[in-house]
């Protein structure tokens, strides 16, 4: 640290000095190397993804994964596109349940 800071009070000096050394620029994390952007971005819920198809065991594990992917993308935007088209989690019976309930009580 430079004992010769311009602060009249050296411990303000100290501080400020720490804190212009310590902060750093927030990077845009497209600019990250490849590993550490892949480790921010996809690894969490990648992983997730297969825990999820290691426990439930799916007929056909790739869908399955790629279905958990759109369905659980942190960066989505909830909207009605990509609707049920065949393919459901198994926790989505409750939702199945509730929607087929909600389509009888409309109709009474």
């Amino acid at each position: 640290m430079d004992p010769e800071g311009g602060y009249a009070d050296p411990d303000l000096g100290r501080k400020a000095e720490l804190a212009a050394m310590t902060a750093q620029a927030k990077i845009n994390i497209n600019n990250l190397p490849t590993k550490a952007y892949l480790e921010q971005t996809i690894t969490p819920t990648v992983m997730k993804a297969l825990t999820e198809v290691c426990e439930a065991r799916p007929d056909n594990p790739l869908e399955f994964v790629a279905y958990y992917l759109l369905k659980h993308n942190p960066n989505r935007e909830v909207s009605t596109e990509g609707a049920f088209n065949g393919h459901r989690h198994p926790e989505d019976k409750d939702v199945e349940n509730a929607d087929q309930s909600a389509s009888i009580d409309a109709t009474k």
